[in-house]
């Protein structure tokens, strides 16, 4: 590919004179870094998710080995052997697990039904299938059988060393092995609750990020040009622009409209929009490798007013920038920053290939005088921070490409019918498609971010749930077991309060280390996913200090009940007991 580049190169100077090549594999086409970046996240929360359900599932097998223990260890003593101890807990989680998955499976069928009515179109590649197939049952199935025989194993391993003489050694063992289980699930949750919380306050973020336009009350439609090129009905571009005024004038007829343009591409859309190869007078070499990027916008001098853009300095175009003036343009902030500075952009020429109508080869350089500067619309999405936009009027730069930007005085809604018949009025054969109203399109053009934003909330509260759930059975199994000591305690002049403080205070030891580990993972795992944040940083301190705090409360609301248990335990009814 590069001796080709290189010949092309040689053969054609003018245009791709330094230009190379790059090679990318067609799945990195299908699945884009940010894709991949998002679904290895969600791949990751789901693994979060496990982890604390296997945790979950070897404490409760742990607790229940630990109170058969005297059912194994009289079992050991009249002639079981290990490995039928050992089979007995195996069986037990296998089935245990088997009908784990069986119902995680049924839940899944109505989860991913409900979970794609929330995919937005255009997510995936149209190759990509997202459905529950035989593959992911396998997976499903061998995940479920595979975590109900590992996590069996503890207390399979002691099943088969049980002896009435090693019960209170085991569950010294135990007891250590439970700690070691919940710091993990509150670590996991901490850092899965972190990257749910970035994902969050970067969605917000861009809900309400300053988007360059107005959309509230704007209708949009597309508007095909009949018989599109080659064979169009307009002999020449000049019908074609006389349609385009008409078509303007008509819908601005219509009760309601406040005002009507025409522009060859949406905002938040980058269908039928034109690449830049800008030269800069005095500035840009002409050989295309040194050329600017962005896009070239098509629109009616109207569409600056109808959508609200701010102009910065200058003007903006008008109905006098027609056929026999000289061609002028507006740009983006951007665009004059990158290219002038701090120096006034007005009046600077600027060179750009010309668009040929209904061609897709361009034509020689046309240069432009750069008139006014506009405030930075978005154009591929909200999270657009780089984009350079150079506006051009229909009259000076025809194409075939046309949408319709209305705003209206109400509810755009109301206006679809009225409108629809002003365009049919003047033209019968024109087509409509894609009618919406801005406000939908830009939320449509969040619906990646909110799907995965959706799906890492989901996970976490599940998880925050789940770990709750874990700490509480943990906490609740210590008390029982400590019961003994406990009353000591009390009978040695322990007060409730002292009783209450010391159970509380080996579960807050418990979650402060989880805390500690999750907060190191959290660290690390941040930067990872600065590709799908937006004005966030991957390592946000008052995030990391709310997910925090919100673990803090919901394991003091864990340990509540046990620590008011042991503290209420009476001395003689737990002395006589042991």
């Amino acid at each position: 590919m590069a001796s080709i580049a290189a010949t092309i190169a040689k053969s054609y100077p003018d245009s791709h004179s330094g230009w190379g090549v790059a090679v990318d594999r067609y799945a990195d086409s299908i699945v884009g870094p940010q894709l991949r970046t998002s679904l290895l996240a969600l791949m990751a929360a789901v693994g979060s998710l496990l982890l604390i359900c296997c945790s979950n599932l070897a404490n409760l097998a742990l607790a229940r080995a630990l109170s058969r223990s005297h059912e194994t260890a009289t079992r050991a003593a009249i002639g079981a052997s290990r490995y039928r101890l050992a089979r007995q807990f195996f069986v037990e989680s296998g089935i245990l697990s088997l009908f784990g998955g069986a119902a995680g499976i049924g839940l899944a069928y109505a989860a991913v039904g409900w979970l794609k009515t929330f995919l937005p179109a255009g997510t995936f590649a149209r190759e990509v299938n997202v459905q529950m197939d035989a593959r992911v049952l396998l997976f499903a199935v061998a995940v479920s059988v595979a975590t109900g025989l590992i996590f069996g194993v503890a207390p399979a391993l002691h099943a088969a060393g049980a002896s009435l003489h090693g019960a209170m050694k085991q569950r010294g063992q135990s007891k250590r092995v439970r700690a070691a289980l919940v710091i993990s699930e509150v670590a996991v949750a901490f850092a899965l609750l972190c990257v749910s919380g970035l994902l969050i306050r970067s969605f917000f973020g861009l809900l309400y990020v300053d988007a360059g336009f107005e959309s509230d009350k704007v209708l949009t439609m597309g508007l095909p040009i009949p018989g599109f090129p080659p064979g169009s009905v307009y002999a020449n571009t000049e019908e074609f622009n006389a349609y385009v005024r008409q078509l303007k004038a008509s819908v601005e007829d219509v009760p309601g409209v406040r005002g009507a343009a025409i522009t060859n591409a949406l905002p938040l859309t980058d269908c039928c929009l034109y690449t830049l190869s800008l030269r800069v007078a005095n500035l840009t070499e002409s050989t295309g490798a040194n050329r600017g990027g962005g896009y070239f916008k098509v629109v009616t001098p109207s569409y600056f007013a109808t959508l609200g853009l701010k102009l910065r300095r200058g003007r903006f175009l008008t109905d006098h920038d027609n056929a026999q003036s000289r061609r002028v343009a507006v740009v983006n902030e951007r665009l004059a920053k990158r290219y002038f500075g701090n120096k006034d952009p007005i009046g600077q020429r600027i060179f750009n290939p010309q668009i040929l109508p209904g061609k897709t080869e361009r034509g020689a350089d046309v240069e432009w005088e750069i008139v006014g500067v506009a405030g930075n619309e978005k154009i591929s999405g909200l999270s657009d921070e780089a984009t350079a936009v150079v506006y051009a009027s229909y009259e000076q730069s025809p194409v075939y490409f046309a949408n319709l930007v209305a705003r209206t005085s109400g509810d755009p809604a109301l206006l679809i019918e009225p409108v629809r018949r002003a365009v049919r009025r003047l033209n019968r054969a024109q087509a409509i498609t894609n009618i919406r109203a801005m406000d939908l399109i830009k939320s449509d053009s969040l619906g990646t971010e909110r799907f995965q934003t959706l799906l890492l909330t989901l996970f976490s509260a599940i998880a925050l749930l789940l770990a709750a759930v874990g700490m509480y059975g943990v906490i609740s199994y210590s008390v029982t077991q400590r019961t003994f000591e406990l009353g000591i305690r009390a009978a040695l002049g322990a007060s409730r309060p002292n009783l209450f403080r010391l159970v509380l205070g080996n579960g807050f030891t418990l979650v402060l280390i989880g805390l500690a580990i999750g907060l190191a993972a959290a660290l690390r795992m941040g930067p990872l996913l600065q590709s799908i944040l937006y004005g966030i940083k991957p390592r946000d301190p008052y995030t990391m200090a709310v997910v925090a705090l919100v673990l803090m409360v919901v394991s003091l609301l864990a340990f509540l009940v046990p620590a008011l248990r042991a503290s209420k335990i009476d001395p003689v009814l737990s002395l006589r007991t042991k």
